[in-house]
């Protein structure tokens, strides 16, 4: 569950593709909700998310999502990229995303030159996401070489893009480049990857022990002091109690490295232990609802 295009940095919020105020399903609507409320995994973005799939759900009938996105209007600017996004991510859309994928390869020039008129910068990130994770051998030169030579725009996109993958062998590669080769990646660069890997469900738990094993390391080398108070912000994606006094008992154990960091840990449990209590107190409510439908 992570957000805003244009806007990744150390805190870790990805660009625009999964935060919205707007969502569809389609033909896929009931089955992925089902799976994830069962499964216990979701965390308060997810059941608002499940909630607000109501909102607009006739809405993609009449509106373009992979197409000319850069008119001035309120479709172009939050309907279309929001629908786009929760179709992808929570509505399981295959074909849209694999759309996605494809613009995003002819955006990078993967199969030919590259076409930066592919993608709309409104939904950029989500394109580049999609071909990175369906091509990630692939797209992953072109993805580093807009790190260090995009615009700002792209350069946040790119790295939204990689922070986004769920390819487990991908994700570890990432994380032993955070440390090995400070020539791929900028120290608020690397923050960003690691932040990403933590808000993504299928990486976050093997990305927090790598965190907790390699974390001296990590902020020795790749935080700026600046920025070290807020590495509790690392761990916000989790939801339960018991993760928040594992959080809270690492953090305190690395105090001397973090300082400052008593605020952002503060925030942090609060997220965490707000999430678990949602869980608890909607989940059957939820589940009941799902099944009725």
């Amino acid at each position: 569950p992570n957000d805003k295009d244009g806007s990744v940095a150390a805190e870790g919020l990805t660009d625009g593709t999964r935060l919205g105020a707007a969502d569809a399903y389609g033909p896929y609507r009931g089955d992925i909700a089902w799976d994830a409320a069962v499964s216990a995994s979701l965390d308060a973005y997810t059941w608002y998310h499940l909630w607000s799939i109501e909102v607009a759900e006739a809405s993609t009938a009449s509106i373009d999502l992979t197409g000319d996105l850069d008119g001035d209007t309120v479709e172009a600017d939050l309907l279309a990229p929001t629908l786009a996004s929760r179709l992808v991510y929570y509505g399981n859309d295959e074909e849209l995303a694999a759309e996605f994928a494809r613009k995003g390869a002819e955006y990078l020039g993967l199969d030919g030159d590259a076409d930066k008129k592919a993608l709309s910068s409104k939904v950029r990130t989500l394109g580049l996401a999609q071909v990175f994770e369906k091509r990630p051998e692939d797209s992953l030169p072109a993805l580093m070489d807009l790190l260090k030579n995009g615009s700002p725009a792209e350069k946040s996109s790119a790295l939204s893009a990689i922070g986004s993958i769920e390819d487990p062998e991908v994700a570890t590669m990432l994380r032993a480049q955070v440390l090995s080769d400070k020539d791929a990646f900028t120290n608020r660069q690397a923050s960003g990857v690691i932040a990403g890997l933590m808000g993504n469900e299928g990486t976050k738990d093997e990305t927090w022990v790598w965190l907790k094993t390699n974390f001296d390391a990590f902020v020795e080398d790749r935080v700026l002091d600046v920025r070290k108070g807020g590495t509790p912000g690392y761990a916000r994606w989790f939801c339960s109690k018991e993760k928040a006094k594992e959080v809270e008992a690492f953090f305190e154990e690395k105090a001397a490295l973090v300082p400052g960091y008593e605020r952002r840990l503060a925030q942090t449990l609060e997220s965490i232990n707000l999430c678990a209590a949602l869980k608890k107190e909607k989940s059957t409510e939820l589940v009941e609802a799902l099944a009725a439908r």
